[in-house]
């Protein structure tokens, strides 16, 4: 979800007193499986998220904001029993269609890239330590202890290209309402650059909310309840 005043001018009769209403902007849903690739045991992390693209022509009329560009994307991950990243797969279906597959070598990353038929490949020279790709799956804390306070780790983003190197530190404990039952967890700042992102962790290990630099709210939606952390209550 986003802030309305963030992508699209409402009227101001839509607006609230104290701040702007979230808007839904889209859907992200994980799993994690068992598989084999290539007869090697792996498990295989796969999420797909779609994310609208909202706007408004106050001038004409429209106060309320629609739909203008709508992008569908997928990530499918293998790690192996040792926790090394043995392929990770991207798939794009809108607006336009490209796959992206890249496969972890010595010191190098092989890619091919599909769109329209045609299949390009090439390779990334790693500047970095290749365990800080494993890291971004190195758990921090896990029923109510903390195992590490800070971690750095990297990731890969074919859409937006290259390497992407990230900071994360145990910002402290929290309390909250999920939906109508109580929870308790760790806040995690996920630090690139300069720009800060937080998430919100429950003790056994699932993501609350997760609260993006650029104005976006990740939310877990409960079976039953208001979705996000609700009368959340943090710790130093």
């Amino acid at each position: 979800m986003r802030r309305s005043q963030i992508n699209a001018l409402l009227d101001q009769r839509y607006r609230q007193a104290a701040n702007d209403p979230w808007i839904r902007v889209g859907e992200t849903r994980t799993s994690v499986k068992d598989v084999k690739l290539e007869s090697l045991p792996c498990l295989l992390l796969e999420s797909t998220a779609t994310r609208e693209v909202l706007a408004n022509n106050p001038i004409e009329g429209q106060t309320l904001p629609t739909v203008v560009r709508k992008i569908v994307r997928t990530k499918k991950i293998w790690v192996a029993e040792d926790g090394s990243i043995v392929k990770t797969f991207f798939e794009q279906t809108q607006p336009e269609a490209f796959t992206v597959e890249m496969i972890f070598g010595q010191g190098v990353i092989i890619v091919h890239k599909t769109k329209d038929g045609k299949r390009e490949s090439g390779q990334i020279e790693l500047t970095i330590d290749p365990d800080q790709f494993e890291n971004e799956y190195l758990s921090m804390a896990w029923g109510g202890k903390v195992f590490k306070d800070a971690k750095t780790f990297a990731t890969l983003d074919p859409f937006a290209g290259g390497v992407r190197t990230f900071a994360a530190r145990m910002y402290g404990p929290f309390a909250a309402l999920e939906g109508k039952d109580r929870v308790n967890g760790v806040r995690v700042e996920v630090k690139e650059g300069k720009a800060v992102s937080t998430a919100w962790v429950t003790n056994d290990g699932r993501l609350l909310q997760y609260d993006l630099a650029s104005g976006e709210r990740l939310i877990v939606e409960p079976k039953d309840g208001a979705a996000g952390v609700d009368k959340g209550r943090g710790g130093g």
